[in-house]
C-alpha cells in the first residue's frame, strides 16, 4: 500500500533562517525593551545608588540630574544588552538550524516508512474502509510530546470517516473526549470485543463518571 502524506514537515533553508532570524529579533527586542523598562520607572534602589557614584563629583547634585543620569546610562545599556543577546544566539545559529532540518526531516521519514493500517471495518456497514493519507499528530504536550502517525480512512459507501493511529486506536476529538455531567476532560481506553467490535470506556477525571460506548457514526 502506498503512503500518501498530506504534509511536508522539511521546509526549504530560507524557511528555517528567516524564523531563526525573527526568535532572535524578537527575543532582542524583549530583552531592550526590560532595561528600558528600568531606564523610565528606575527602582529607589538603583537610584541610590547612582547618587552615591555622581555625588563625589558633586555634591549639589539634585534628584532630577540622577535621574536623568540613571536613564541615560540605562538607555544605553539596552542597546548593549540587545547587541549580547543577538550575537550569543548567533553563535549557535548553523547548529539549530540543522537541528531544525533534521527533526522535520525525520518526521517525513517516519510517516513515509509507517505501513498503513489494513482491515480497518467500517462501524456502519462492516466493509473495509479505504486509507486516504497519512499524518503525525502529537497527542501529548509541549513537555512531554507523543507524536505517533495517523490514518485517514473513508467508507467506500460513505458511511463514515475516520483517524486511526499507527498503534490501532481511533482519534477521539477534543468536543467528544469532555464528560457530558461536568465537562472536564477524560480518560479515553479503547477495546474490542471478540467480533473485533470497538468500544470506548470514558472515565472523568474530575467527577469519576464512568461512561462506555460502541463505536457507531
Amino acid at each position: 500500500m502506498k503512503v500518501v502524506s498530506i504534509y511536508k514537515h522539511l521546509q526549504p533553508i530560507k524557511w528555517y533562517t528567516e524564523l531563526f532570524d525573527k526568535i532572535v529579533s524578537d527575543g532582542a527586542k524583549r530583552w531592550e525593551e526590560n532595561v528600558r523598562e528600568l531606564a523610565n520607572s528606575p527602582k529607589p534602589k538603583a537610584l541610590e545608588e547612582m547618587k552615591e557614584l555622581l555625588i563625589e563629583k558633586d555634591p549639589n547634585i539634585t534628584d532630577q540630574e540622577v535621574w536623568d543620569a540613571n536613564r541615560i546610562l540605562m538607555t544605553l545599556g539596552s542597546f548593549a544588552v540587545s547587541h549580547a543577546y543577538t550575537k550569543l544566539r548567533n553563535k549557535d545559529r548553523r547548529k539549530t538550524i540543522k537541528e531544525w532540518r533534521d527533526r522535520d526531516r525525520a518526521k517525513d521519514d517516519r510517516i513515509l516508512n509507517t505501513e498503513p493500517l489494513k482491515d480497518v471495518k467500517c462501524p456502519i456497514c462492516d466493509q473495509d474502509m479505504e486509507y486516504k493519507f497519512s499524518q503525525l499528530h502529537d497527542r501529548g504536550t509541549l513537555k512531554k510530546p507523543d507524536e505517533l502517525v495517523m490514518f485517514f480512512y473513508e467508507c467506500p459507501k460513505k458511511c463514515k470517516r475516520k483517524f486511526v493511529f499507527e498503534d490501532g486506536t481511533p482519534w477521539i476529538s477534543k468536543e467528544k473526549n469532555l464528560c457530558p455531567i461536568c465537562k472536564s476532560e477524560r480518560n479515553t481506553t479503547v477495546t474490542k470485543d471478540n467480533q473485533g467490535k470497538m468500544y470506548f470506556i470514558y472515565e472523568c477525571v474530575n467527577c469519576k463518571s464512568r461512561q462506555v460506548e460502541k463505536e457507531t457514526d
